[in-house]
């Protein structure tokens, strides 16, 4: 990868496993959806396919891509040296406390800032636990397409543009994020300014976690465990589709 990436090219067996798993919810996500609803499967498919050819795209030319990948990086790469000294037992704990966060205050209060989708299919209210496994692995594509594929890939194309990372940083952060709010306002029918705006600052938080911390499985965790939430305790919610 370049040397402007947010990623490495060096693979390991975290990111043997990690291939191995997206690949999987590919399979499976794919199959679900064509027997329920062919648009999403294609939309979901295409976002988890675009991001491997991306991946293998950027691990091919280095340097001379504008393409860039985030999967399960290195603490080496991260910004800061303090996030460099977070060990990966430290990350697991902490997207632990963030996931335990996102659960316990949704389920407290009855309500959720960030609703998930639930694609309108006759399966989901005749099998409701199908919904709920199918609404908590869409996390996986969204993730990977907007904030390990769509977002690192922004920075890239901009810092070798500008060649100032605060400058590229704000910038695709802010598109990302944007591009993130509009798909949801698209495809599912969000309709509402603070549903919109929930979506977006989640966006942001994506963005910046991928920044700061350069993994993929933690942020797929938390995505993860809001969608389970929300669908499985069946909450009211205020916000957006995610």
């Amino acid at each position: 990868m370049g040397k402007y990436s947010l990623g490495s090219d060096k693979f390991n067996a975290t990111k043997d496993i990690f291939y191995i798993f997206c690949f999987v919810t590919l399979v499976v996500l794919s199959w679900i959806l064509v027997n329920a609803n062919l648009t999403f499967a294609v939309i979901f498919g295409t976002f988890m396919l675009s991001f491997f050819v991306g991946d293998l795209y950027d691990y091919a030319m280095g340097r001379r891509t504008a393409i860039s990948t985030v999967t399960e990086e290195p603490a080496k790469l991260r910004p800061m040296d303090f996030l460099r000294k977070i060990s990966p037992l430290q990350l697991f704990l902490f997207t632990i406390i963030c996931c335990s966060a996102v659960f316990f205050s949704s389920v407290s209060q009855g309500v959720s800032l960030i609703a998930a989708p639930t694609f309108q299919v006759a399966e989901f209210t005749q099998t409701p636990l199908f919904g709920v496994f199918l609404t908590t692995i869409v996390s996986v594509p969204e993730t990977l397409f907007f904030f390990c594929l769509l977002f690192p890939s922004i920075f890239v194309l901009i810092y070798k543009k500008t060649g100032d990372p605060i400058i590229s940083l704000v910038i695709s952060v802010l598109l990302a994020s944007g591009t993130f709010s509009f798909f949801h306002f698209t495809a599912y029918g969000t309709s509402n300014i603070t549903g919109s705006m929930a979506t977006f600052m989640f966006g942001i938080f994506n963005c910046t976690w991928i920044y700061a911390f350069r993994s993929s499985y933690s942020l797929i965790a938390i995505h993860a465990v809001n969608n389970f939430v929300v669908t499985f305790f069946g909450l009211v919610v205020i916000g957006a589709l995610v």
